[in-house]
């Protein structure tokens, strides 16, 4: 079995090193541009922080909008005439209003504490009795009151949040029906909540009606730009972000396209009569458990459940006709499903785990399995196995995460399932293999990385120590099984991105482990990237020890890396590392002979294969520069000026090309930019080579992405570049001619601000 996942993807890549020539050349621009002599410093204060490269998935941190509303806020008033002044008749009307609310309020506490104990089907009769209270009041009525009611019949509103947390339990239910008629009921109150439309458009999404989730998700869209557009001091939370519905478009439009497969799926599987043939198996399947469960030889079950299942390997396509036909209702059925016919059901389950639709279909029932699974005295190996593999494979489906998260059990008996058979419990009866720990580490990488609240789960409700876990990832690196040494890594990376420096004690261990794997792997070897990124991540939140460095001979090896072509997607972890290791030992690398001869930084910079290399080492390169002035001339004689300029003019390109765009480049654009204008300022500390420079055409360019910059410490070093390029005097005119002095100038005072 082949791990589907991308290791660059988790990649923990430090911010661009934009600070490291902050404070000296800030002070100093005016220095500069009037044409003063001004080093570079060698040893600039290294400020480096840290940025997960997680690959975007289309699951979301629904846990901002999987909550109630917590406090009743008040609901829109009576409606007036308009314009009229203010009399008794409000004020009566504003008492009648607070007298409703405060009488609904027990049921909506009441409520709210239901819904935190998963107690959907009474937290939904609590909110229904605080509805009735707006809808069917019932009060002691004075004469005044009933006066003032008879002459000024008064309407309250209820309070749509009371709609929306309804609507969200029916959602937890899957009554996908009820939780649409409440979110309309909360937006004919309220016609800008916005949680109404987000509901409303899960609710269509489950009832797969597609193209009306989509339209109300436009319109969150809509209201959440227009919050975004207005001022920091007036703006309120809209609790979702662009980026969050962009990713739910992308599910809803993926479960679309799936829907649309398989009614496509559907017509084939009648028309070559494959569908009868399917329903006849499962309903010998059904029907041969039926009679091991009734005492009578379990033989037929057996040879069923080894026939379908051998199919749907032969044919991946039959695991979604299991679905289409209705199997996995029937196999699930709480009848069927029982800690003594694991061993039939469990099997066809976790073949059927190949499609995406199936993983999202199971995630209702799987509540049932993993109960029926716990009860279990002694699962048999086989049922183990294959449980393992519908947590893992399942795990990749956002709604399979969501379900397991929701599973009504004691989340410690999930825990201690999970670490006897990953062995990390002394229990003698517990056996466990490669194949079933990587898919429990997987399930456990797609947890920690599905939400906010994942990483949460793990630790505080399951009873799962990061640090227990950890202390087995060096035998699980070194195992020959590739699965479990990914899955390992992919591990890892998480803990490292959740936890930094936390879990600090253990990192020497793990790049203890990661260096003893990696000499004895061929260089074309899957595993060479994923360790390797590991083995970066590992360093963005600890040092390595001169010890470690040197027993392994790990620069040596990076740079033989670098210069190999048999691993083009190890060139990125590779590139960073050294970045790293320039940082934490730079005599060691300075110290290796002929290292900068052996990288092909050229290539690594231009990037033509769009491998990801050229923010590594552009990185690398600046560190390179400031060593010392030989290594510029060594640095243009290579043609590596030229090679600036054509990077740098690329980016300017992109702008011109995307001008109707607010930001063409994205941030990982700019942190390469931020790193060419270092590597510039230091080519052009010399006059000669700043004629150079702008003879290649690079000062509009520079002065283009000077205007368009987004960042300060961005801004800050294409200024500084700019200032040194202006040694020319030619170059000074053209700064000048652009006004390019000018925003120099005025991006001064920004730049020295965002130092403060």
């Amino acid at each position: 079995m082949t791990i589907a996942t991308d290791p660059l993807g988790q990649l923990n890549f430090e911010l661009d090193d934009f600070e490291q020539f902050v404070d000296e050349y800030t002070s100093k621009l005016n220095d500069i541009l009037a044409g003063k002599e001004v080093e570079l410093p060698c040893d600039a204060k290294d400020s480096v922080k840290s940025e997960r490269l997680l690959k975007e998935r289309v699951s979301l941190d629904y846990a901002k909008w999987d909550k109630i509303a917590e406090e009743c806020e008040a609901a829109p008033a009576a409606e007036t005439t308009k314009g009229r002044r203010s009399t008794g008749t409000n004020d009566w009307k504003q008492q009648k209003a607070d007298k409703l609310r405060k009488s609904a309020e027990p049921d909506r506490v009441r409520g709210n504490s239901l819904f935190k104990s998963r107690n959907f089907p009474d937290a939904i009769k609590a909110y229904t009795a605080a509805i009735e209270k707006y809808l069917h009041p019932v009060e002691k009525v004075d004469e005044l009151s009933s006066t003032l009611e008879r002459l000024f019949p008064t309407k309250v509103n209820v309070d749509p949040l009371l709609y929306t947390n309804r609507a969200l339990c029916y959602l937890k239910l899957q009554e996908y029906a009820h939780a649409e008629d409440d979110c309309t009921a909360a937006l004919n109150i309220d016609s800008t909540c916005i949680k109404a439309y987000w509901r409303r458009a899960e609710a269509y999404r489950g009832k797969q009606e597609f193209e009306k989730a989509l339209d109300d998700l436009h319109v969150v869209r809509k209201r959440v730009s227009e919050v975004q557009r207005l001022p920091s001091s007036t703006r309120v939370d809209p609790g979702v972000s662009l980026s969050d519905i962009a990713k739910l478009r992308q599910a809803i439009e993926g479960e679309w396209q799936d829907k649309q497969r398989d009614d496509q799926l559907r017509r084939e599987l009648k028309s070559d009569g494959s569908a009868v043939v399917v329903e006849r198996l499962i309903k010998e399947v059904i029907t041969a458990i039926q009679d091991s469960i009734k005492g009578k030889s379990n033989a037929p079950a057996v040879g069923q459940v080894r026939l379908l299942t051998a199919l749907i390997r032969d044919k991946p396509e039959i695991a979604d006709a299991v679905r289409l036909v209705g199997g996995f209702e029937h196999l699930l059925d709480p009848q069927i499903l029982t800690t003594g016919t694991l061993d039939y059901v469990l099997p066809i389950l976790s073949a059927c785990m190949s499609s995406t639709a199936n993983r999202r279909h199971i995630a209702p029932y799987l509540g049932h399995v993993l109960q029926t699974i716990l009860a279990a005295q002694r699962p048999t190996a086989d049922v183990i196995e294959a449980t393992a593999i519908v947590l893992g494979r399942g795990g990749t489906a956002p709604e399979f995460v969501e379900a397991l998260l929701d599973v009504p059990i004691e989340g410690k008996k999930i825990g201690c399932f999970i670490l006897a058979f990953l062995g990390a419990t002394s229990q003698p009866e517990v056996k466990t293999g490669p194949t079933v720990q990587s898919h429990l580490l997987e399930m456990l990488w797609h947890v920690m990385r599905h939400s906010k609240t994942g990483a949460t789960t793990t630790s505080r409700n399951w009873g799962i120590e990061e640090k227990e876990l950890l202390a087995l990832m060096p035998s699980f690196i070194s195992a020959t099984d590739v699965d479990l040494t990914h899955q390992s890594c992919n591990y890892i990376d998480t803990v490292v991105a959740v936890s930094g420096a936390s879990t600090q004690g253990l990192h020497e261990v793990l790049m203890q482990a990661i260096w003893t794997k990696i000499p004895s792997l061929p260089q074309s070897s899957q595993l060479l990237t994923p360790l390797l990124t590991t083995f970066h991540n590992l360093l963005t939140v600890n040092t390595i020890s001169s010890h470690l460095l040197r027993s392994h001979d790990i620069p040596h090896h990076l740079v033989k890396f670098l210069s190999s072509s048999a691993n083009l997607e190890a060139h990125v972890p590779s590139i960073l590392s050294v970045s790293k290791l320039g940082k934490q030992h730079p005599e060691m690398m300075k110290a290796l002979d002929g290292w900068w001869d052996t990288i092909p930084m050229k290539s690594l910079i231009e990037d033509k294969c769009e491998t990801g290399t050229r923010r590594g080492a552009v990185i690398v390169l600046a560190w390179w520069l400031e060593t010392g002035s030989t290594k510029v001339e060594e640095w243009r004689r290579e043609g590596g000026f030229a090679l600036l300029v054509s990077m740098a003019l690329h980016y300017t390109a992109v702008l011109e090309k995307n001008s109707f765009k607010s930001d063409p480049l994205n941030d990982g654009d700019w942190k390469i930019v931020g790193n060419l204008a270092l590597c510039i300022s230091a080519c052009a500390q010399k006059a000669e080579h700043a004629r150079q420079l702008h003879d290649h055409g690079l000062t509009s360019g520079l002065v283009q992405l000077l205007r368009r910059a987004p960042a300060a410490p961005v801004q800050k070093n294409l200024a500084i570049a700019c200032a040194r390029l202006c040694q020319c005097a030619d170059a000074l005119v053209k700064v000048r001619e652009l006004k390019g002095i000018e925003l120099m100038y005025s991006l001064g005072g920004k730049i020295l601000a965002a130092n403060q």
